[in-house]
């Protein structure tokens, strides 16, 4: 961006409700609950980068370097599920509400979503 549409630019609420209810969650929530939100929401962030990454070089050419990051996240770690997993099990040992761990997942896939769909509205596809 040249200076004028940087200093233009207005931020779209909805690609950053996700970083916010991630903040949000880091301060208020449990361990268990920002375990439980990621471990939904991997699996959906890095079919989309996986499919994002293919896309840029299938249609657009461009090299795996340059397409690095998303391939980086087209999968977590392999021992991250088991990792999370016994995060989420240890909040629920102490007595974190599972009702709190269940929304917390639900709404940081909901704003992954609402991420997703916000730059697909600003495209002008």
């Amino acid at each position: 961006m040249d200076d004028a549409r940087l200093q233009a630019y207005e931020p779209a609420p909805g690609a950053h409700a996700y970083t916010a209810f991630m903040a949000w969650l880091a301060l208020y929530g449990s361990e268990a609950e920002v375990a439980a939100g990621f471990l939904v929401n991997f699996a959906a962030w890095g079919a989309n980068c996986g499919r994002m990454g293919r896309a840029l070089r299938d249609r657009y050419g461009l090299t795996e370097k340059a397409t690095a990051f998303f391939d980086l996240f087209a999968a977590p770690p392999a021992e991250f599920e088991g990792q999370a997993m016994a995060v989420v099990a240890g909040g629920l040992a102490r007595g974190v509400d599972p009702r709190l761990i269940k929304r917390a997942a639900r709404l940081l896939q909901g704003y992954e979503k609402l991420y997703w769909d916000t730059l697909h509205a600003l495209s002008g596809a």
